[in-house]
């Protein structure tokens, strides 16, 4: 049975009873997108045909988890069960001023959705590396939004691209405190437990 999944936009999950190993290809737009394991571990580039071995190394608590990425477009995490056969393709986003003026700022009201549409503005910074002006609006964001676990992620992003995985890991920890069912709090945590494993 093949199993086809289109990722469009953001993180992707597919479920279903049970995993089983077979064979999962991963295609991409454009290609030569890095992919990697849940572990941070690179697996090759798109397109790319995993093996089993590549499988069960990104597998954790029973799910597929992967990370897709290429300069100057916007990551994209994925996360799956396995049906036998599998045929990931995935578009990236291309990262420039019209994306994060008009894909974003434009559909969020002004009143409504105030906090989700600064979390994006950061967001967008930490993918540029902007790494300084980054830190400085998390640290505001996070004393009028206390209680939002995403913002805590982006504080981990920043210091683990520093390579300070003691701080990175002070955040996870913060923001799995918040929300423990959160899948990419989980991946995060694992990653730099990885890292500071080497």
């Amino acid at each position: 049975m093949k199993n086809r999944l289109y990722v469009l936009f953001g993180l992707v999950l597919v479920s279903c009873a049970s995993m089983k190993v077979g064979k999962v290809q991963v295609t991409s737009v454009p290609s030569g997108a890095e992919v990697l394991s849940f572990y941070g571990k690179s697996l090759g580039v798109t397109p790319l045909t995993l093996t089993a071995e590549m499988i069960l190394g990104a597998t954790y608590g029973n799910k597929i988890f992967l990370l897709l990425q290429t300069p100057g477009f916007m990551e994209r995490e994925v996360i799956f069960d396995l049906h036998g056969e599998d045929t990931i393709e995935v578009n990236l986003t291309q990262l420039d001023a019209k994306y994060f003026t008009e894909r974003f700022m434009s559909d969020f009201s002004q009143k409504g959705n105030e906090m989700a549409r600064e979390l994006l503005r950061i967001h967008g910074m930490v993918i540029t590396r902007n790494f300084d002006d980054a830190e400085k609006n998390l640290e505001l964001f996070q004393q009028t939004y206390p209680a939002i676990a995403a913002a805590y992620v982006l504080s981990a992003d920043v210091y683990a691209a520093r390579g300070d995985l003691v701080r990175a890991q002070a955040y996870l920890n913060r923001a799995y405190s918040i929300d423990k069912d959160d899948p990419v709090v989980l991946m995060m945590i694992e990653r730099v437990k990885q890292r500071s494993n080497r």
